[in-house]
């Protein structure tokens, strides 16, 4: 929040844009999200709420990048909603180029998902709105840069091993045919599940009553172009 002693007024003539690269993560990894503006130009300051989806990410940290920014700038009381506070005000107004890093949250990725899908601003703890030159309230906007770009990719079945469920995700560079076969050890094949399936991520859900087999499994993917092979357990 601004010092004391400043006055702000209430004209609405822009808002600040903040933004991000877009991102595909996998499960366990440490995600990334620096944060951009192309228009911060003689800003005294802003605040804002930064949402996450706290069933996908947990917040690890926040690292500064051009903007002087660290713990005292940043509220961390409901990182159980999946929301953190952020505000920050300088001494005077600055400027930052549109490819400067202002900071960076890191998140440990709990489940797979999009920077796209899983992160917003709003106004739940702090509302956003930010301070320009002459400390008109201006209002905070938050963009994601580009689009995922799929490869073919088979991932490891989750959970494994399993006694009961698991699910089969692939990934599809474009929509298009694919075939998922199941066989034991001795190469005998156990279920085939082909279909038409999606770009980006897909996902087969597999119940151990559906197969006649137990142990070690292989599962292979086999579309246009392209073949992949894991391997699954099964338990009793």
């Amino acid at each position: 929040n601004l010092q004391d002693g400043q006055e702000i007024g209430s004209r609405s003539v822009q808002s600040l844009e903040l933004t991000t690269d877009e991102y595909y993560f996998e499960r366990g990894e440490l995600v990334a999200v620096p944060v951009y503006s192309k228009n911060f130009t003689d800003m005294n300051g802003f605040q804002l709420t930064f949402n996450f989806n706290k069933d996908v990410l947990s917040f690890e940290r926040l690292v500064e990048g051009s903007m002087e920014i660290g713990a005292n700038n940043i509220g961390l009381t409901h990182l159980d909603n999946g929301q953190i506070a952020i505000s920050w005000n300088g001494f005077k107004p600055v400027e930052f180029n549109p490819d400067e890093v202002l900071f960076t949250l890191y998140f440990n990725a709990e489940n797979e998902g999009a920077v796209s899908k899983t992160t917003s601003i709003g106004n739940d703890i702090t509302r956003a709105e930010a301070y320009n030159a002459t400390l008109d309230v201006i209002g905070v906007n938050w963009s994601i840069r580009g689009e995922l770009e799929y490869q073919f990719e088979l991932f490891q079945n989750n959970p494994n091993p399993f006694s009961n469920v698991t699910e089969i995700k692939f990934s599809l560079p474009k929509a298009g045919y694919a075939s998922l076969k199941i066989q034991d050890v001795a190469g005998r094949l156990v279920k085939v599940i082909n279909g038409d399936f999606n770009k980006g991520i897909n996902t087969i859900q597999l119940k151990k009553s559906d197969l006649d087999a137990s142990g070690v499994l292989y599962y292979q993917l086999d579309t246009e172009g392209f073949t992949a092979t894991k391997k699954m357990v099964v338990i009793n």
